[in-house]
């Protein structure tokens, strides 16, 4: 599928609807919650962090709870508006080029401090700060 399929799938939806058990991550959340379409996602792993305040989160092992509660949102103009508008400001909390910058950022913090005499990069790396 291309980005711009992917794009308008995202833009015509009703919401997506993510009851994953378990994710790395959680990528299709920002994708959906950036371009506008509601979420609803799974409270469990990543994705109430990734998801913030943007996504009606549910218990993914409850079908008929689920069901309810996606119901419920699209039957809800209102609250359906503020859970969209959320979403929107929450996926700007994640940008490429933000976090390229802040990997660039590190990596060469790294190396600086590989580079001191005496030091091997796998001390250097072992004596790294836990990343932000």
């Amino acid at each position: 599928m291309s980005d711009g399929e992917l794009t308008a799938l995202y833009r015509r939806a009703s919401a997506l609807v993510f009851p994953s058990l378990y994710e790395g991550f959680g990528l299709p959340v920002v994708e959906a919650q950036r371009l506008g379409c509601l979420v609803v996602a799974a409270d469990r792993a990543s994705l109430p962090e990734v998801a913030g305040d943007g996504a009606l989160l549910v218990d993914p092992t409850s079908a008929d709870d689920l069901a309810a509660q996606v119901v419920d949102l699209l039957a809800d103009p209102a609250r359906a508006a503020d859970l969209r508008a959320a979403g929107t400001a929450n996926a700007q909390r994640f940008r490429w080029d933000a976090s390229a910058a802040l990997l660039a950022a590190e990596l060469s913090r790294m190396t600086e401090v590989a580079a001191r005499p005496g030091r091997s990069a796998a001390r250097a790396s072992a004596a790294a700060p836990p990343a932000r």
